[in-house]
């Protein structure tokens, strides 16, 4: 499989692992050159990997900007609203005044990998893999591409 073929955008969570998790939402600011992919991994601190998550856009917006938080319509809309009113009691948006992609991770749309991999090094940011690789059974993948 060429790099061009990885079908996993793998992202640190750090303190917003927990927020993914109860809420089914991922944000990162707009700017974030992300290639679309089939499936989002999010790394814990120690940069395991415990599922990768199917997502879907719902919303590009400023959290700040009360009224457009307020004003967000669709299916999935309350789930966005309550993940940025908690984020910004927990972890907080460290980039005031930029737009942010919300994404919705549909629960049924979860692989969970039980072994847990992780890349070694962790790497800094964003990297693409491979699916087949995370679902393998090795405890260390390597990244297909930055």
């Amino acid at each position: 499989m060429r790099r061009e073929d990885a079908d996993v955008l793998s992202v640190p969570a750090g303190r917003t692992f927990a927020l993914i998790q109860a809420h089914h939402i991922h944000a990162h600011p707009e700017s974030y050159p992300y290639r679309q992919k089939d499936f989002i991994a999010f790394r814990q601190p120690g940069g395991v990997m415990s599922a990768l998550y199917a997502y879907e856009e719902v919303a590009v917006i400023d959290p700040y900007d009360t009224p457009a938080v307020r004003s967000l319509d669709g299916p999935h809309a309350d789930k966005v609203r309550a993940y940025i009113e908690e984020r910004f009691r927990t972890a907080g948006f460290r980039h005031r005044g930029q737009r942010y992609r919300f994404y919705y991770l549909p629960p049924d749309g979860c692989v969970v990998l039980p072994h847990e991999p992780h890349m070694d090094p962790n790497p800094r940011g964003h990297v693409y893999l491979h699916s087949r690789d995370l679902q393998s059974g090795k405890a260390v993948v390597s990244p297909a591409s930055r």
